[in-house]
């Protein structure tokens, strides 16, 4: 991230029928107090439910379907 002038063409995006989401992020001493805190803390993810790559579909459905408490993870096995 930079104070530069984009240079990004938006009519291209316009055209292109793209979604254009802003996000902020915070510094990188913020990230990496982040990080240290997560690891003091112990912190863990809650996972609700985890998906085989083969029913990403049904990964999908049920997060549309809201009921979910916690991250859905789609796994994929090596070969």
């Amino acid at each position: 991230m930079s104070d530069r002038q984009s240079t990004i063409d938006i009519n291209k995006l316009y055209n292109a029928v793209a979604t254009l989401r802003v996000i902020f992020a915070g510094s990188r001493a913020q990230f990496t107090a982040m990080n240290r805190a997560i690891t003091v803390n112990r912190l863990k993810p809650i996972v609700d439910r985890v998906f085989p790559f083969d029913d990403v579909i049904g990964a999908f459905r049920y997060y549309e379907a809201g009921e979910n408490f916690g991250k859905i993870v789609i796994t994929h096995q090596g070969r």
